[in-house]
């Protein structure tokens, strides 16, 4: 995968990630992101926040159990529910699901021979043991032993030579941190394929586009060799080989179908995940910010979840659970004296929320859309069943304020101003979606380490 040749653009749906429209890859960013943010660093930014969510998102109805290298459609299945990872360049599968030490158990390895010649085998009948017929039977054969050596060639140095290059390089991380305990065995086998095959320095995404290209076509050759002159294939070595050959033939992936080839189908659900955990910083940062309840379905790790997050639950079922229906408000942030009612919403820009109805003499102004209108009814509930609440439960009534967050390139505060007006009073908060993607994807180093721990606890 070469990104140079990669084109950013804005995403005009809530599809984010790598596409190949009409031979052109293109990688379509999220809403408030530039365009002419550099294809490595938008793609370093999209990669590092999705491995953080997946590290949220557990359920397996979320995500397609087929997604990536496993997949006979090349990793192109997509579940019905929310959040579907796209991974037809085995990306996710080589550098974040990958097992370092299944990896190094398909190196090469020495083993023992013997020749089955018995042309002399009466001169070791005294090692011999007799059946009732007098026949001889040798435990071991009388013949002469040879070493050879046996395994799967160069596939396992070209591996960790290809994630030492795609951490350090793209992602900017230490290999150590999803390696583990295996990382000098990586390393140095990453080291020792480096020396025997190619130059000092050499690397995918370091350079100029000339050599990166004439890199990677020394790679593909090199992976060809590894299948031919490998004596064992077994499947974890097919499998290796297999997602091996789609990172290195990314043309493969537009190939098989136009469209999606790596990414999440419904970006929605990261932008909560990283709303709430702006407002989880916020509220570890911040003196006199706390979070009263939120919604905990895209609830990010931090240490104020795990104290934190059974009290938040009965607090939003003590507030809002009423009349046959568990409502679930995003977030309700106090600040000082004040309560936020927050909604989330990835959308490219607010809409005319203050053109909630229109009038006999708006008849040509713009009418909101039906998803548009329920975004009010709701926030306007949730407001109604917190000031009932409140007023049953404190003497002192605290004053209540309802904001939907957004996406933008800057941060912004805009009041939605109606007649009648909103009260409590309704605001648009814009938060930088640079900002708050890096934010969010700082995260993925602890996400790595925990997973790696746990897949060398597996191992064990």
């Amino acid at each position: 995968m070469q990104l140079h040749d990669v084109s950013v653009v804005a995403a005009q749906s809530e599809a984010v990630g790598l596409f190949v429209e009409n031979g052109r890859t293109e990688l379509r960013v999220p809403h408030g992101v530039a365009t002419d943010t550099a294809p490595r660093d938008a793609f370093r930014l999209l990669y590092l926040a999705f491995s953080a969510f997946k590290n949220v998102q557990s359920s397996p109805r979320s995500a397609h159990q087929q997604d990536g290298v496993e997949a006979d459609t090349l990793g192109r299945g997509l579940a019905s529910g929310p959040a579907s990872f796209v991974d037809a360049y085995s990306i996710d599968s080589l550098f974040n699901r990958s097992n370092p030490l299944r990896l190094l158990s398909l190196r090469p390895q020495m083993a023992q021979r013997q020749d089955g010649n018995l042309q002399h085998a009466d001169r070791h009948l005294h090692h011999a043991l007799f059946n009732d017929d007098d026949a001889p039977f040798f435990p071991k054969l009388p013949t002469r032993r040879s070493v050879c050596e046996r395994g799967t060639a160069d596939i396992v140095g070209l591996y960790f030579f290809l994630a030492e290059d795609f951490y350090r390089n793209l992602l900017q991380i230490d290999p150590g941190i999803m390696w583990g305990r295996f990382a000098t065995d990586g390393v140095q086998r990453a080291t020792d394929f480096r020396h025997r095959h190619l130059r000092q320095g050499d690397s995918l995404y370091e350079g100029d586009a000339l050599a990166q290209e004439l890199l990677q076509r020394r790679l593909q050759q090199l992976l060809r060799t590894c299948y031919r002159q490998a004596t064992l294939r077994s499947s974890e070595f097919l499998a290796l080989y297999t997602a091996l050959e789609r990172y290195l033939h990314p043309a493969l992936a537009g190939i098989v179908q136009q469209g999606q080839i790596w990414g999440i189908r419904d970006f929605w659900p990261v932008w909560e995940s990283m709303c709430l955990h702006e407002a989880l910083q916020q509220a570890s940062e911040t003196h006199g910010t706390s979070i009263v309840t939120c919604d905990s379905a895209h609830l990010p790790p931090h240490p104020m979840t795990i104290e934190h997050r059974e009290t938040w639950d009965q607090q939003q079922q003590s507030m809002f659970a009423h009349n046959g229906i568990c409502r679930r408000p995003d977030l309700l942030l106090q600040r000082g004296s004040e309560i936020a009612v927050v909604d989330f919403k990835y959308y490219p820009s607010a809409p005319a929320w203050h053109q909630r109805s229109a009038r006999g003499e708006d008849e040509k102004a713009k009418q909101l859309k039906e998803k548009e209108r329920k975004d009010l009814d709701n926030i306007e509930l949730y407001g109604l069943l917190l000031h009932r609440h409140l007023a049953a439960t404190e003497p002192v009534l605290p004053s209540i304020t309802l904001e939907f967050w957004l996406p933008g390139g800057e941060a912004e505060r805009i009041d939605i101003r109606s007649s009648p007006a909103w009260n409590p009073p309704l605001a648009v908060m814009t938060l930088p979606s640079l900002d708050v993607i890096r934010r969010y994807g700082e995260g993925y180093a602890l996400a790595m380490r925990t997973g790696s721990m746990r897949r060398a606890a597996k191992a064990a």
